[in-house]
């Protein structure tokens, strides 16, 4: 995971999520990693983490990596709003969302840096409404949604999500 991780610019990579997870939480998870070292993770509930495509890797995009996670399992995720254009491409839909912690920042994203900016938390749900999206429309898009949803907390966010499931 830590090869594909570092393939990512340094102002994107703390956007992955590889860290924090003890071995005894990883045996619950499905993970996956290709041959040139892109990787994917699901956990038992069906959340989808550690996407992180190598760019070595010359025949499996990103999208690719969240369809096999949709077929083994995948049905939610929550990401940082920069990664949304992404996501929507990929099927998922915006359900709840958090605003950006810098204390939660500082204390558990080891690649983040106050100059890579502040992106708010989207938590997801899968419904294969596939969206291809341009730079403007996604920020329309996240305005909108933001706008008509209130911000919770991290687990009230997680937990709104769920329950849309």
């Amino acid at each position: 995971m830590r090869e594909s991780k570092s393939q990512i610019p340094k102002q994107d990579r703390w956007r992955v999520d590889s860290e924090g997870h003890p071995p005894e939480e990883l045996s619950n998870f499905k993970l996956f990693k290709t041959n040139a070292d892109s990787t994917i993770a699901i956990k038992p509930d069906g959340d989808i983490i550690a996407v992180s495509r190598n760019k070595k890797e010359k025949l499996v995009k990103g999208s690719d990596l969240m369809d096999f996670a949709v077929k083994n399992g995948g049905i939610k995720l929550d990401s940082y709003e920069g990664n949304h254009r992404f996501y929507r491409k990929c099927g998922f839909e915006p359900v709840s969302w958090t605003r950006f912690n810098r204390e939660i920042m500082d204390e558990f994203v080891k690649d983040w840096k106050p100059e890579f900016g502040q992106e708010d938390i989207i938590f997801y749900k899968y419904t294969g409404n596939k969206a291809i999206l341009s730079r403007d429309e996604v920020k329309s898009e996240l305005d909108k949604f933001k706008k008509s949803v209130a911000p919770k907390d991290y687990d009230d966010a997680m937990a709104e999500r769920d329950a849309a499931l």
